[in-house]
């Protein structure tokens, strides 16, 4: 026990500030919450920088996927967690192919067992979503800057417009 609110919050300034890492701003004995940003592609991915590639966390962010989902045939969508199976669920509804990419053997393997895991993947290929278990996209081409087709790890080039990434959070730093 630390005896007070404000001492537990004193030992877990000194503690981020002991590993190098202070995740929001303190001062004025007042906590700044900053929150947190779409992890997106990194830059070892060639075209992560083009026109649809898209993230989800904001209302705007939802509103441009929205805009360059019309006139997308081919989709993808990478990650195996929540926010990756709502981001496949929004483009099938709007009527656009998706090829859903998953790193690792099934969908969101830390929450659910295998029999969980393959009940809400076979739902997802009923509604004619593509399964890519176990790999990845490894590169993004692009035409006039605008996604074109994406390169997965197995080196498969497949046809594509909107690359969806759902893959983490990070920290927001920034004020």
């Amino acid at each position: 026990r630390y005896g007070s609110p404000e001492r537990a919050l004193d030992k877990m300034v000194e503690y981020y500030e002991r590993i190098g890492y202070l995740p929001a701003a303190f001062g004025n004995g007042h906590l700044v919450a900053t929150g947190s940003l779409a992890r997106k592609p990194g830059r070892d991915i060639p075209g992560s920088d083009l026109s649809g590639v898209v993230v989800m966390r904001s209302l705007a962010d939802a509103r441009d996927i929205a805009a360059k989902l019309d006139g997308a045939e081919c989709t993808a969508v990478v990650g195996g967690g929540l926010l990756g199976i709502e981001m496949v669920r929004a483009f099938r509804e709007r009527g656009n192919a998706v090829a859903y990419f998953m790193r690792e053997d099934r969908f969101w393997p830390a929450m659910l067992d295998i029999t969980a895991a393959r009940m809400v993947e076979a739902r997802l290929t009923e509604r004619g979503v593509e399964l890519r278990h176990g790999e990845l996209i490894k590169e993004i081409r692009g035409q006039n800057g605008k996604v074109s087709s994406i390169v997965t790890t197995r080196d498969q080039e497949m046809p594509c417009q909107v690359v969806g990434y759902a893959i983490g959070a990070i920290p927001a730093t920034g004020l």
